[in-house]
């Protein structure tokens, strides 16, 4: 028994020594191997002149080889994908796609995409919202500037309007300004995208490598079958980014008083709605277009294609389902509100049990909790929104029996060496350099002055209390407080100077005859009011000295002197009849045409002139004739105003009639709000004043963020 078991204990140890030798034998062939490699790859002779240039070569082909290989393999895929949806029956395919959808379900996937990358996506999103207020859109502005200079255009006005529209630069620039945002926009879409497949790969990304995603993917944006993705951008927009959507408009608004004129015309509206209609219905059928980009690697004409077959069964659902998800969102961020504030009261009560309930929820509390929601809201509004079409997307793709790709990370494709570092922190800084401090004159602007020194300027006198342009206006705009009136005034076929908007006497006085061609005795009976209201049918046309005699003492005078091309001598005889009233010290000669303000000044050097332009831009401050400029409401920005102030000019904004724009020029300190509604005016500028005021303006601030 013994030596039995002596006998196999030897023939194990004799296997085991074997099994040591044969892995000793493997290991040795193995280092040979990687020695063999190492030499040949390491310390071979460095290679020199044609010899590196071959093998460049050959690493060259062989990339695009690989390249060729890994596209086909992504398109064999694809193509098996589409044969496995396309060879099912179309009912059958019908009924799957309206399988297995459960509202609670996709709102759990919803949330479990978004808490995938939680951190990352808050990140982000608030880094990118920092760079968009304090970099990228300043330097849209200083790019406009730049741009206009290099046209040899230093300013832009209705002066040189057309010569401006003429100039092929300035439309560059316009195209590349609008490039711009749209690649900036769009580096937030497929951020947040590829940040979404990751979650569902259960893959941990930071905020830095959906910067990377999302610069990586842009690239292919570019090649000329792609071109039209970047108006895809903006026609989304709207519905996936709030807060871009807010800054683009601003940045690219339409003026005021051409929007008024055509809210007039009836034929507007047909082909508005029209046009809203198919922008919506596009937009709902190329959801999935950005989820097909990034997680089937799709160029943009195969995903829009792919996104319209998987919604050609489902475009009714899905607005309701988008419309159920954004009242989610609404009803989520209310009781976060109202959760806030009740956890305030009963804070501030526990803290001192003498306090008022009442005070505890004053409107100053719910001020700074609404500026905290709905900054907040700015950050999750989005990453929401793709979060809840993505999830729809891989839905889709389950239920037609496709399958999904893994995340590839795109971090390797932008190489971090030293230089490129370099350069890109260079970039950065110079950036912060040249732009923050500007935002933060900006805050401190809106905050600390908050309009002191602006006038409420009555536009042609409180035109919504009486009719524009009589004494009984500018004795309604006196009495709720107007600082200034503003009022035109025109010249007659015997040379009297009246006060009168149109050339025309249609609309107010409903006789057919233009100014030039009647006297002043002619018109001075005719009922000037009951086009306003039949309480003002004895209202007449009042001459220029008649308003100044009325208004001495009262109110300080905008008078703006309307060009008809038939009146000759108009600018000295406004310039007389003021100096009669002794009246040079309390009002200013406006005009829109800039030779008349340079008349002005040849015969008063000493009286203020305004320059009035429906358009501005660039170095106005070149137009030495004018001591202020009024500009339409949507050409005013922070940077403009702070640059007419540096240039010692004033800055008057016409015509504001809402509370969010008459607000908006408090905050940026204009010098004059000219407004029909003066009541308002007055209003918004009381309760901007004391800490309410400056708790109102910090509020702006921040939701601007």
């Amino acid at each position: 028994m013994i030596k039995a078991m002596s006998s196999i204990n030897k023939k194990e140890k004799k296997f085991d020594e074997d099994e040591e030798n044969l892995y000793s034998t493997d290991r040795q062939e193995a280092a040979e191997e990687e020695q063999d490699k190492f030499h040949k790859t390491v310390i071979r002779p460095p290679l020199v002149g044609a010899e590196y240039d071959d093998v460049n070569e050959i690493t060259k082909q062989q990339e695009k080889q690989k390249q060729k290989e890994e596209k086909e393999q992504e398109e064999a895929a694809e193509a098996e994908d589409n044969e496995d949806a396309e060879s099912r029956p179309e009912e059958e395919l019908k009924s799957l796609l309206g399988v297995g959808y459960h509202p609670k379900r996709m709102v759990l996937k919803t949330f479990m995409l978004l808490n995938g990358n939680f951190g990352s996506f808050m990140r982000f999103e608030i880094l990118y919202k920092l760079i968009s207020f304090f970099l990228f859109y300043p330097f849209l502005e200083f790019m406009e500037r730049q741009a206009l200079r290099i046209s040899g255009v230093y300013y832009l006005s209705n002066y040189n309007l057309r010569n401006v529209i003429k100039n092929p630069i300035v439309w560059i620039m316009l195209f590349g300004v609008l490039l711009l945002m749209s690649v900036f926009t769009a580096v937030e879409f497929f951020a947040l995208s590829s940040a979404i497949h990751a979650s569902r790969n259960k893959v941990k990304i930071t905020a830095k490598d959906m910067f990377y995603d999302g610069i990586s993917r842009i690239r292919y944006m570019f090649l000329p079958k792609n071109w039209i993705f970047f108006l895809y951008v903006f026609m989304v927009l709207p519905m996936v980014d709030l807060y871009d959507c807010l800054n683009a408009v601003q940045h690219f608004s339409v003026p005021g008083y051409l929007i008024e004129r055509l809210m007039k015309k009836d034929e507007f509206f047909p082909y508005a709605a029209v046009l809203t209609c198919v922008l919506l219905v596009l937009c709902i059928w190329w959801v999935f277009t950005i989820p097909g980009i990034v997680v089937k690697r799709q160029d943009f004409k195969t995903a829009v294609r792919k996104s319209f077959e998987m919604m050609r069964w489902h475009f009714l659902p899905t607005i309701m389902v988008m419309i159920g998800w954004l009242g989610l969102i609404a009803l989520i961020f209310m009781a976060v509100f109202v959760g806030l504030l009740e956890m305030t009261k009963y804070g501030l009560m526990w803290l001192d049990p003498s306090i008022d309930p009442g005070v505890a929820t004053s409107g100053n509390t719910i001020m700074v909790l609404e500026m905290i929601v709905f900054l907040v809201f700015t950050w999750f509004f989005a990453p929401l929104v793709f979060c809840r079409i993505q999830a729809g997307y891989y839905d889709r793709l389950e239920t037609m029996g496709n399958t999904i790709s893994s995340y590839r990370p795109s971090r390797h494709i932008i190489r971090e060496r030293w230089w490129t570092k370099a350069i890109a922190w260079g970039c950065i800084l110079l950036c912060c350099y040249s732009f923050i401090p500007g935002r933060y004159q900006q805050i401190k602007t809106a905050v600390v002055e908050g309009g002191r020194g602006t006038m409420v300027m009555a536009h042609r006198g409180d035109s919504v209390s009486a009719p524009e342009n009589t004494l009984p206006a500018f004795k309604k705009a006196i009495e709720n407080g107007a600082d200034a009136i503003e009022l035109d005034v025109q010249l007659t076929k015997d040379g009297t100077v009246v006060v009168m908007h149109d050339s025309s006497l249609r609309r107010t006085t409903g006789k057919k005859k233009k100014i030039w061609e009647v006297t002043y005795d002619q018109i001075k009976n005719l009922d000037n009011g009951s086009f306003f209201s039949k309480e003002y049918q004895f209202t007449h046309i009042p001459t220029l000295d008649q308003t100044l005699k009325l208004c001495k003492g009262r109110a300080f005078l905008n008078i703006e002197i309307k060009r008809t091309g038939h009146d000759a001598g108009i600018v000295e005889k406004t310039l007389e009849i003021i100096a009669a009233n002794h009246y040079e010290k309390d009002c200013d000669i406006t005009s829109m045409d800039y030779n008349t303000l340079r008349q002005v000044k040849r015969l008063n050097p000493d009286i203020y002139t305004v320059y009035t332009t429906t358009v501005g831009g660039g170095d106005l401050a070149k137009l030495t004739a004018a001591n202020a400029f009024s500009v339409e409401q949507n050409f005013v920005s922070w940077g403009f105003v702070q640059y007419m102030k540096s240039a010692n000019k004033g800055i008057f904004v016409w015509t504001v009639n809402d509370a969010t724009t008459i607000n908006k020029m408090i905050d940026l300190d204009v010098d004059a709000i000219i407004s029909n509604d003066v009541s308002l005016c007055r209003s918004l500028m009381a309760s901007n004043s004391g800490p309410r005021g400056v708790l109102q303006r910090i509020q702006r601030v921040f939701l601007n963020l």
